[in-house]
């Protein structure tokens, strides 16, 4: 006997022939609407992390306050720059492959294994 969640996917057969019928055009700015929730958080984030080792290079380092700041801050602003998109694509990858096992288990009628 199919699970329930199987009966929704052949349920909705139909509709997805509907949809496939009058395809729209496909945007690359997907990744945009998520990643606008989440800077303002990275930033807030990142405000206290550029202050303490900006506090750590001046004592250590014996550089500038100043220098410390310039230099401390556009290292990190950068790498959120680069490593935000790169987290949230690989975010969503897993996530499609934890949804696609844990489905597939379902829809051919195999018990779930944890």
């Amino acid at each position: 006997m199919l699970g329930k969640s199987c009966r929704f996917a052949t349920g909705s057969l139909p509709l997805l022939f509907l949809i496939a019928l009058f395809p729209a055009i496909a945007r690359a700015d997907a990744i945009l609407p998520t990643l606008a929730l989440v800077w303002p958080i990275t930033i807030l984030l990142l405000i206290p992390i550029i202050v303490i080792e900006t506090l750590h290079s001046w004592r250590r380092l014996q550089l500038g306050f100043w220098e410390s700041i310039r230099t401390i801050g556009l290292a990190n602003l950068l790498s959120s720059l680069a490593g935000l998109p790169i987290a949230n694509l690989f975010s969503a990858g897993l996530q499609r492959v934890l949804e696609s096992l844990y489905f597939r288990d379902k829809c051919m009628g195999r018990p779930y294994k944890a």
